[in-house]
């Protein structure tokens, strides 16, 4: 390694580029972590000078360049940027905008935006204008759209980036800082400042040094880097690799295949979906890392821990050849499209599948991904697809409503996962799942009978999460097949008890009203035979109605099923025998839509 300290006007002086390689991560700094804080340091040392102090070099951060391995007399000047591209694109963008504000001021400080634009872009006969960085991948798309606006501002907003919002700022703050009484002088210490007083350790590394290494160990600190920014430096080094070996003498060449390789495979996980975070607590992390965990441990059939996504995934990665890692990342990216669609929410309940999706991120389990992820390869019918999801969705679902936790879920998700893969045959999958879940009696996987089920679903309190899923499953289990079915998403409807909790005995007369008889009735209206579904409005509208107000309003207001049902069947009188005599009716529901090992055995062909 060679180590220099230059300041930005000998960094970026004459036809030197700097290349950012495919696997740098995507530009992530913002206004309150990094611009604000880098103009306050730009202004205090313009401030000193200003003042006619001396002002020493301000230190701005490190940078790791790698000369380029090409033979051209043009790659003579270009260096790879292993490590510090946020910062000099960010510094580039303040220069542009420093350039431009100088220029359409009202005083129009042509030499000092001149002097600030010898650091952007050079002129060649070979090539004409050349920006001094270059980026590679979508996400930079729009940096020499920036650069190129010339001052634009409406052009420049109406992109939208994050790179165009960092211009504009510092493009504001530039206009700040001039609109006062000694605008010239401020201007020339702007500029000195942003040539020769911001300095940088710049690091150079040897041709022989393995650059996506570094570039890893020099974030790894802090957790800058994600698991899956880990994996995709190594994915896309690795296929450099390659390229480089068959292609010597093409530069060129390599980085446009490098880019068709990321376009097609990777850069759908810089997306913003796939970069938002999802889970609680301490397992909080961003998709793309948990997809990764999930698929991983679909293929190797081991757990894998969060923070060691990326080793394990490069001790399995690092024996394939050339041809079959990228089938292994083909076949990532195909299961990543899947993944999403039923994350996300994107299909739609229309199928059993969706369904079963809806349903499964209404409970909250995303353990099970790497067992559905290696279930998807093993391309099932319908039927037999039907069937696990079935198998699953009744399994869970007694278990939350009979109280038992999900510890244990992610072990049962690979337990299966292992059992499945050890058969060839596609029909035998949907019985060994079943047959796997009936036999476990433990706390952590028992699956509760009907018997203890319905009392479950009759006496006891449930979580407004659990019953809202079980109202909307009988509301769809009662709709029938030739009605025009468009079930509402989990959550647009409300829950309203019918006996409300603010009851008063002239509207709700009780029996005999003793402490005992009212708290009694106060268990009673908060179990699941006491609650129905309804619209916001008709909710709001009914309120602490007395029970005939509120059969009325609901006959002449809903078309749910639910209701339906609940209309032909209330008495005169709602009392705590009628809210029993209903959580009975909807723990026959439950039972059906949820049905235990036999009735699935029989489903199944099976005795």
């Amino acid at each position: 390694m060679d180590s220099r300290n230059p300041t930005l006007d000998i960094l970026f002086e004459g036809r030197k580029e700097y290349v950012v390689p495919p696997y740098q991560r995507l530009y992530v700094w913002d206004r309150e972590g990094q611009w604000v804080p880098l103009w306050e340091d730009v202004t205090n040392i313009a401030r000193a000078l200003l003042l006619g102090a001396t002002v020493p070099p301000h230190f701005f951060g490190a940078i790791v360049l790698k000369k380029s391995e090409g033979i051209t007399d043009a790659d003579e000047n270009v260096y790879r940027v292993i490590d510090g591209q946020q910062r000099l694109t960010t510094m580039q963008l303040l220069i542009a905008a420093a350039a431009d504000e100088m220029e359409f001021s009202r005083l129009r400080y042509l030499v000092a935006a001149e002097s600030l634009r010898e650091l952007l872009t050079y002129s060649s006969i070979e090539f004409g204008t050349r920006y001094k960085m270059r980026h590679r991948g979508e996400d930079y798309e729009n940096f020499p759209k920036v650069l190129g606006a010339r001052g634009d501002t409406t052009y420049i907003r109406d992109l939208g980036c994050k790179m165009s919002s960092c211009y504009l700022f510092f493009r504001d703050a530039v206009k700040s800082w001039l609109s006062d009484a000694d605008a010239k002088p401020r201007a020339r210490v702007l500029t000195t400042t942003l040539r020769t007083q911001l300095q940088t350790v710049a690091i150079y590394l040897a041709p022989i040094e393995p650059e996506h290494l570094v570039f890893e160990t020099l974030n790894a600190r802090g957790a800058v880097l994600t698991e899956w920014d880990k994996v995709r430096n190594y994915l896309l080094y690795r296929v450099q690799q390659d390229l480089d070996r068959r292609f010597p003498n093409g530069r060129s060449r390599v980085e446009n295949l490098l880019m068709d390789f990321d376009k097609a495979w990777l850069s759908r996980f810089d997306k913003e979906w796939w970069r938002e975070e999802s889970g609680r607590g301490q397992d909080k992390r961003p998709r793309t890392d948990r997809f990764v965990d999930y698929w991983l441990e679909s293929i190797i059939k081991e757990p894998v821990i969060a923070a060691r996504v990326f080793r394990k995934f490069q001790e399995r990665a690092e024996n394939r050849n050339q041809e079959a890692l990228v089938s292994w990342v083909e076949t990532m990216a195909d299961d990543a499209d899947y993944y999403r669609e039923f994350e996300s929410g994107e299909a739609g309940a229309t199928d059993i599948e969706a369904t079963f999706h809806e349903r499964r991120r209404w409970i909250e389990i995303g353990s099970i991904w790497p067992f559905l992820l290696q279930l998807r390869r093993r391309n099932l019918d319908r039927d037999q697809l039907r069937s696990v999801l079935s198998t699953l969705e009744s399994w869970w679902v007694r278990r939350w409503i009979r109280g038992h936790r999900g510890h244990s879920y992610p072990d049962r998700a690979l337990d299966l996962l292992r059992r499945v893969s050890k058969t060839k045959e596609r029909a035998d999958v949907p019985r060994i799942v079943l047959d796997r879940l009936d036999e476990l009696k433990d706390a952590g996987g028992r699956w509760p009978g009907d018997g203890e089920l319905k009392k479950a679903v009759v006496e006891n309190f449930h979580s407004r999460r659990l019953c809202r899923l079980i109202l909307e499953a009988v509301e769809r289990h009662l709709t029938p097949a030739r009605a025009e079915k468009n079930p509402p998403k989990p959550g647009v409807l409300q829950i309203e008890h019918i006996m409300p909790v603010e009851w008063k005995p002239d509207a709700w007369p009780i029996g005999k009203d003793t402490p005992e008889a009212r708290e009694e009735r106060e268990g009673w209206i908060q179990t699941l035979g006491n609650l129905t579904l309804v619209h916001g409005k008709l909710n709001s509208s009914m309120s602490n109605s007395a029970w005939e107000k509120k059969r009325k309003a609901i006959f002449e207001n809903s078309t749910l099923f639910l209701n339906k049902d609940l209309l032909q069947r209330a008495p005169d009188t709602w009392d705590e025998d009628a809210i029993r005599k209903r959580g009975e009716w909807l723990a026959e529901q439950v039972c059906e839509i949820w049905p235990h090992a036999e009735v699935l055995r029989q489903r199944l062909g099976e005795p």
